[in-house]
């Protein structure tokens, strides 16, 4: 029977010293894995946020465009606070129209999430004509 055998067959358990080494290994990686879900989430609800400035956009471009062209006109700006993921996050809505000539508008929807000092502004921009 050689040393090794011997090893295996000890009735002798971990020391205190491995269980403590043992457990620093395990909390060290248990933190990496809870950062990289952090950064997950975190990125998840920017995208949501900026997902939801888009759809307030095209529904803001799509209010714009149904105007009577002699309607259409510049609107400052006007918060709106949608819910995302059990958060409450408020958008500003800017329009802006510039008249190219007498019968063609230009509109630009602008819309600033106020989340987390996210400084990303989505614009769209479309151009209308006197029917």
């Amino acid at each position: 029977m050689g040393p090794r055998t011997a090893l295996l067959n000890s009735n002798r358990g971990m020391s205190l010293i491995e269980i403590m080494i043992a457990l620093v290994i395990l909390l060290i990686v248990s933190l990496a894995l809870l950062q990289t879900a952090l950064l997950s989430i975190r990125t998840n609800v920017k995208n949501s946020v900026r997902d939801e400035a888009v759809n307030i956009a095209d529904a803001e471009m799509v209010q714009a465009t149904n105007l009577p062209f002699i309607s259409i006109a510049s609107s400052g700006p006007m918060n709106t606070t949608r819910t995302i993921r059990a958060s409450e996050v408020s958008y500003r809505v800017t329009r802006t129209v510039t008249v190219l000539n007498s019968d063609t508008k230009q509109i630009t929807v602008s819309v600033l999430p106020l989340y987390t000092g996210q400084t990303v502004t989505h614009s769209i921009t479309t151009i209308v004509r006197n029917q």
